[in-house]
Parts: structure tokens; sequence; C-alpha cells
């Protein structure tokens, strides 16, 4: 009688570690501080966009819900979309599409102009951040995901400005 062989064991699976997920972190990090400062950088420069471009009360209101409301609306859908299609892909657009808009809010020479600048800096804002979580997770390994999001959570946490926080005339 021969003895039986033995399958042999797998390999234990000790993935190494991402070697630029420190670089991605900061990237990550650097957009969603942008988000953020483009979000509410509207509340503190009102007055000034208001005196340079004119516009009415309900054209500043809209310089302000205009960005949120497309933001909220896509959040969830880009999210999902990123797991479909790719998440650095997403990722990507949404940063260069974000960077152009916030451009074309810089040039805006009416308040039109800036209101439907503010709408698509949301929707690419909408793009971009939930790419951002999604590919911390898949860079860091389990034993320093938490060093990661001890960066992320603060600035994620930041708190937004109040949505009205300029003087009515």
């Amino acid at each position: 009688m021969s003895t039986p062989t033995l399958a042999a064991e797998p390999a234990a699976t000790t993935s190494t570690p991402y070697r630029w997920r420190w670089i991605v972190l900061a990237t990550v990090l650097v957009a969603e501080i942008m988000d953020l400062v483009d979000a509410t950088i509207v509340n503190i420069a009102a007055p000034s966009i208001r005196a340079e471009l004119g516009g009415s009360e309900s054209a500043m209101q809209w310089m302000l819900a205009g960005y949120t409301l497309a933001f909220a609306i896509g959040l969830i859908t880009f999210g999902r979309l990123g797991d479909l299609v790719g998440r650095r892909r997403l990722f990507l657009i949404g940063a260069v599409g974000f960077t152009i808009a916030s451009a074309l809010c810089g040039l805006a020479t009416s308040p039109e102009l800036l209101i439907g600048s503010r709408v698509a800096q949301g929707l690419l804002g909408a793009v971009m951040i939930p790419q951002g979580f999604a590919i911390l997770k898949s860079v860091f390994p389990p034993h320093e995901i938490g060093k990661a999001f001890s960066l992320f959570g603060p600035v994620m946490g930041c708190p937004r400005l109040p949505a009205r926080s300029w003087p009515v005339s």
C-alpha cells in the first residue's frame, strides 16, 4: 500500500501593502479639503460677489444652494458608479472637472454663470468625494486603516458655515 499524498497547503495570504498608500491618502485629503473650502467659500465671499456681479437675493441663495443640492443629489449615484466603472477613474474625472468648475466660478462674469458653475462644481464634487473613502479602504492593509482614517476623519468632520452669513441690504 502506498501512502496517500497530501495536497499542498495553500500559501499564507500575506499581501504587501500598496507602497504609495500615504501619497494616495494625501491626495484624497487634498481633494476633501478642496471640496470643503469650495462648499463654504461663497458664504464668506457673498458680499463681495454681490457687489461685483450684482444679482438678487434669490441669485445669492442659488449660488449657495446650487452646490449643496447638486452634491447631495449625485453623492449616492456616483458612489455606486465608482463601484461599477472604477473608483480611480471617477476620482480623477471628478478632481479634474471640479478644478475646471472652480476656475469657471472664479472667472464668472454674471450671477447666472456663477450659479451654473457652482452646480457643476457640486455635481463633480459628488463624483470625486465618495471615491476617496473607497480608495483608502482598498490601498491600506487592515492594520493601518485606523491610522489613515484618523487623518481622514477630522477633514470630513470639519463644520461647515451656515447657509447664510452675509447682511441683507
